[in-house]
C-alpha cells in the first residue's frame, strides 16, 4: 500500500477532531483494536481513511446506543478539512501532528519542525508540517 498523501495528516488528534471524540477514546479503539498506522515518522503515527472509518465503526459499535458521540452518517464537515488556512497556532499544530503542545515548543527551539514568526507569535504551515511528516516517513506502509 503506498504512503497517503493526504491535505491533512490523519493522525490520531485529527481523527478523533473529524469523529468529535477525546482523543483517549480513539487511542483506546486503536490499541484493543489492533490499528496499525500507515506510515510511521518518529512518534507520529499516520493513518488511512478506511483506519478512520473502522475507528469511527469501532466507537459505534462498543458504545451505549451505538452513538459514542460519533455520528452513522458523519455530516460533511466531519469527512472534508477545514477550509484551507495558511497558518496555524501551536495548539492546533501539536493537535495535527499528535503530539503535546510542549514537545511541539522543543522541537520548534530545537530548529526541528518548521514555523513562522509573525510578531511575537510562532505560526506553522500546514503545508509545511506535512511535508515535514512525508519527508521523515519511514517506508510506507508497515
Amino acid at each position: 500500500m503506498p504512503a497517503p498523501n493526504p491535505s491533512v495528516v490523519l493522525t490520531v488528534g485529527e481523527i478523533a477532531r473529524r469523529l468529535g471524540v477525546p482523543v483517549h477514546r480513539v487511542e483506546y479503539v486503536i490499541r484493543t483494536r489492533d490499528i496499525h498506522p500507515s506510515v510511521l515518522a518518529g512518534n507520529l503515527r499516520v493513518f488511512t481513511e478506511a483506519d478512520l472509518d473502522h475507528i469511527g465503526t469501532e466507537l459505534r459499535r462498543t458504545s451505549p446506543g451505538g452513538r459514542a458521540g460519533v455520528p452513522s452518517n458523519p455530516t460533511p464537515e466531519h469527512n472534508s478539512p477545514q477550509p484551507h488556512r495558511l497558518l496555524i497556532g501551536g495548539q492546533e499544530a501539536a493537535a495535527m501532528l499528535s503530539i503535546s503542545p510542549r514537545s511541539l515548543w522543543s522541537r520548534m527551539k530545537a530548529g526541528d519542525i518548521p514555523h513562522t514568526r509573525i510578531g511575537s507569535r510562532v505560526l506553522y504551515s500546514v503545508e509545511s508540517l506535512t511535508r515535514w511528516v512525508e519527508d521523515r516517513s519511514k517506508g510506507g506502509a508497515l
